[in-house]
């Protein structure tokens, strides 16, 4: 079963290295994307993510930067997944080795 994990963003280039490190240190033998849904960020969010790329087998970054609210840049970034299952998060979280 295949896993789009989802993570809205706004200005949380300080925050987003934890979580993003937490997900590709996940034990767990599922295959999963990582799409990132960046809500307009002007603090260098972009070279962020850039250095994590290696780290994915897929990891995606998605224009939401015209969205009113956090739940239709979730649902942006909905529209772009492939995953079976969908499995949200946030920035500043740092999600569990075995969340996956």
């Amino acid at each position: 079963m295949f896993v789009s994990v989802i993570i809205p963003v706004r200005n949380m280039a300080t925050s987003l290295p934890a979580q993003l490190e937490a997900l590709a240190t996940q034990r767990t033998t599922r295959q999963f994307e990582v799409i990132v849904a960046d809500h307009g960020s002007s603090d260098g969010l972009a070279f962020v993510v850039e250095a994590f790329v290696g780290r994915f087998e897929h990891l995606v970054v998605v224009d939401a930067s015209t969205c009113t609210g956090v739940a239709d840049v979730r649902n942006t970034a909905v529209r772009g997944s492939v995953g079976e299952v969908l499995a949200f998060c946030d920035a500043d979280d740092v999600v569990h080795p075995d969340w996956l």
